[in-house]
């Protein structure tokens, strides 16, 4: 229920504004009451009271306008009517430097809160993107230097890289010039010369850890199948045309329990982990068996199984696997499938029969889109 509440915005910015209002009356009646000042209520918004309480004669209340608070002291004036309780309180019979005090403390109130909030923040750190490479474009000047989806870039022109934000720091200034890019690829480190595009100074790489939720377009092979947009891939794998492969032996060939199931799988959370999958199956000819099959293993969120219920399917015959990787990429093989990915899809919009065939897919109560990431979710260069 919070969570619900907190993706709110207008629920977030009434509580920021509450605590805010709260802090500086309590630094009001907290200086007030120090120096023996009568309180006649103190109140978080205005107007009408949505709830009130009655302590040590002072009325506590919330008001319904939440735009702002007061602390009324008694007496402030030497012709106010004060209730008995309240004789020898008055605020006009403090000092003035008690007075002074007593309103000075709203506002340093807010300030401590300021700093204390600030000092948390900085004692826990701020969270920042890893320079992990997600995706690299086709004939980017990033690709025809040999990077990889997955590379960790370490060192650019000789500048240490430990965040995504200062890539773009380098590359900003060096507009068609060859840097030269230290990146970790697995356990290894490998120096590639890229040369910036010379009109903008993009290498052509996105943001990674990109998510491996799949768009499917209507009437694709793929939707035949019943994969529909928003499904996650978990994994891929190779088996025997014959099997009806189920998640538990999928499971089991990961624990390396399987036997005569699959000759070649991997565990998949990341699209670019997808397409090294299908480039290295390619370069070891696994794909060419036609006694073999490949496999998507989804985690289906349109389906009408329990929540979190694993569904294997059947995606393609290698038979026809083979003729699209003889004049192909994976990407395309996967586009030409009806599959891409739906975090790369942000700027496109779906064409009516792409609706139609969503709404259609999609049971009553189930939430599901190809929008996976939106406007700044990733920075390209």
């Amino acid at each position: 229920m919070l969570d619900v509440l907190l993706q709110n915005s207008l629920v977030v910015i009434l509580f920021t504004l509450g605590v805010l209002i709260l802090i500086h009356e309590l630094g009001h009646y907290l200086v007030g009451v120090w120096f023996r000042m009568g309180v006649a209520s103190f109140s978080i918004g205005f107007g009408p009271a949505i709830c009130s309480f009655k302590r040590h004669h002072t009325v506590f209340k919330v008001g319904l306008i939440p735009l702002g608070g007061y602390v009324q002291f008694v007496g402030a004036t030497s012709h106010e009517q004060v209730p008995e309780v309240f004789k020898g309180k008055e605020l006009y019979k403090k000092p003035l430097w008690q007075r002074s005090l007593m309103v000075l403390a709203g506002p340093v109130a807010n300030f401590l809160l300021a700093a204390f909030a600030f000092s948390i923040i900085a004692f826990a750190g701020t969270p920042y993107r890893q320079p992990i490479v997600g995706v690299v474009e086709k004939n980017s000047p990033a690709d025809m230097a040999g990077m990889l989806p997955g590379d960790q870039i370490l060192r650019m022109a000789s500048e240490p890289i430990k965040k995504w934000s200062e890539i773009s720091q380098i590359t900003s200034g060096n507009y068609g010039k060859t840097i030269e890019v230290l990146v970790a690829r697995g356990d290894q480190e490998v120096t590639l010369l890229v040369t910036t595009d010379p009109e903008n100074g993009r290498m052509g790489i996105i943001y990674g850890f990109i998510p491996s939720y799949i768009h499917v377009s209507p009437n694709s092979p793929a939707f035949e199948i019943g994969l529909r947009a928003g499904d996650h891939i978990v994994g891929v794998a190779i088996g025997a045309s014959r099997e009806s492969v189920s998640y538990d032996q999928w499971q089991s060939y990961l624990s390396g329990e399987a036997q005569n199931v699959f000759s070649q799988g991997s565990a998949i959370t990341q699209w670019h982990e997808l397409m090294r999958f299908f480039d290295g199956q390619d370069k070891s000819g696994l794909l060419y068996h036609h006694d073999k099959s490949i496999y998507l293993i989804t985690h289906s969120t349109v389906s009408n199984s329990p929540p979190n219920t694993q569904v294997t399917q059947q995606v393609w015959r290698v038979a026809k696997l083979r003729q699209l990787l003889d004049a192909a990429s994976p990407e395309q093989f996967l586009t030409d499938m009806g599959v891409r990915s739906s975090a790369l899809m942000i700027t496109q919009t779906p064409t009516a029969a792409e609706e139609v065939s969503q709404k259609e897919a999609v049971p009553a109560g189930d939430s599901t889109t190809a929008q996976q990431l939106g406007f700044g979710d990733y920075i390209t260069h």
